[in-house]
């Protein structure tokens, strides 16, 4: 009916899907352009103006270390980096608190590396969260 007063609130909807992830207010986060297609979660670095993943043999991608992707980007696309602070994904199930090392390809791993370089970019806090403080690499040998 047209014109007439509002009913009552009806009662609240069933609970959406879960968000995905990403980064907190407590995060600093920056946007870069992707030198290669860039997945989510995984450690960048810089090179001639654009990101590519990290690799624990790769000298030089070790000494560029930026941080992790928030999310994904096409070759020449803006991906949002996390250089310190949260980042929550809820398909991570990490061991907590424990480090998080820089493994082949930019993939996050809790497996110290015994060659190459090992290199904490993170700690985890939670089993879907971690902490992004990356510290100086440690040469383990070749």
């Amino acid at each position: 009916v047209y014109g007439g007063r509002s009913g009552p609130m009806g009662p609240p909807g069933p609970a959406g899907p879960p968000g995905t992830g990403g980064e907190s207010s407590l995060s600093v986060i920056s946007q870069c352009v992707a030198g290669e297609i860039i997945s989510g979660h995984r450690a960048v670095y810089k090179k001639n103006g654009s990101i590519y993943y990290a690799d624990k043999d790769i000298e030089e991608s070790v000494s560029g270390l930026l941080g992790i992707s928030s999310g994904a980007a096409l070759i020449g696309g803006v991906v949002n980096l996390v250089f310190a602070g949260e980042l929550i994904e809820p398909s991570w199930n990490w061991i907590y608190p424990a480090p998080i090392f820089i493994g082949n390809n930019g993939t996050l791993t809790q497996n110290a590396p015994t060659l190459g370089w090992m290199v904490i970019i993170a700690k985890s806090i939670s089993p879907t969260a971690v902490w992004v403080e990356p510290e100086e690499p440690i040469l383990r040998g070749n």
